[in-house]
């Protein structure tokens, strides 16, 4: 299973501002050309309300961990912490 790692925010405003340091659910990427050709990538995850968001690929990364170990990145549910 993926799921993000938020290492920084890089704007106090976002929904993952108080985040940094976990992990939030990864529901894919998206990559976006203009014409100039500069590129931007997204990752999109899930907030604690449940509304999908955008979380910059600049501040985390996707890591692989094993839904079915006990490790530190899910609760007891079974839910990315």
């Amino acid at each position: 299973m993926k799921v993000l790692k938020i290492l920084s925010c890089s704007d106090n405003l976002l929904w993952y501002s108080n985040k940094v340091g976990s992990t939030v659910p990864f529901l894919g990427e998206e990559i976006e050309y203009n014409q100039t050709g500069y590129i931007s990538v997204i990752y999109w995850s899930r907030e604690d309300g449940g509304y999908k968001n955008i979380v910059y690929k600049k501040d985390a990364v996707v890591i692989e961990v094993d839904s079915h170990s006990n490790n530190s990145f899910f609760d007891q549910n079974n839910y990315p912490i």
